[in-house]
């Protein structure tokens, strides 16, 4: 009897954990440690350095809770399912042109406010070889823009305060 109670109790955590993941705005889990931040190469072939490819980054996280994630690029999921937790990377690296990012963010509606803001969208953007890009969201007025960082290289305490200044590899 002990094991058809702990049958059914693991068949109902996996319909749980089904249902989360059918959630259209469910959380991707922000990362907890340097080793932690996703970073993705979303184009075929060899490692190119970065003169050759748009680095595009996104906060993961702070104290308040505030995160954002770069979830697909030209209609193509990004995201890994990690154990109960979904990831989506934090740094792309992208050929120069036109793409279409998607991106998932978590966070308060404005400082001091306990109400939290789960949303999702796509930008249309052009990028260009040796530059580095910030996606910024706003929770607030739900809107985002692409911020270029001309000549910068991304470090981990970009993606979240409190990571160390060393640069993220490529």
């Amino acid at each position: 009897m002990n094991g058809n109670v702990w049958s059914r109790a693991g068949a109902c955590m996996g319909a749980i954990a089904l249902a989360g993941c059918a959630n259209p705005h469910w959380t991707p889990a922000s990362a907890a440690d340097e080793k932690d931040v996703v970073v993705m190469r979303v184009y075929e072939g060899p490692v190119k350095p970065p003169s050759q490819v748009a680095t595009v980054f996104a906060f993961d996280g702070n104290e308040t809770g505030d995160a954002q994630w770069i979830c697909s690029v030209d209609g193509k999921e990004l995201q890994r399912t990690v154990g109960l937790s979904v990831h989506c990377p934090s740094v792309v690296y992208l050929l120069p042109g036109r793409h279409v990012l998607g991106w998932r963010y978590h966070g308060r509606r404005s400082a001091g406010d306990a109400t939290y803001v789960v949303g999702s969208s796509e930008l249309s953007v052009d990028v260009e070889a040796g530059h580095t890009y910030d996606l910024i969201a706003d929770g607030k007025s739900r809107t985002t823009k692409l911020a270029p960082r001309y000549g910068y290289a991304v470090r981990f305490s970009d993606i979240r305060p409190g990571f160390s200044n060393a640069e993220i590899p490529n």
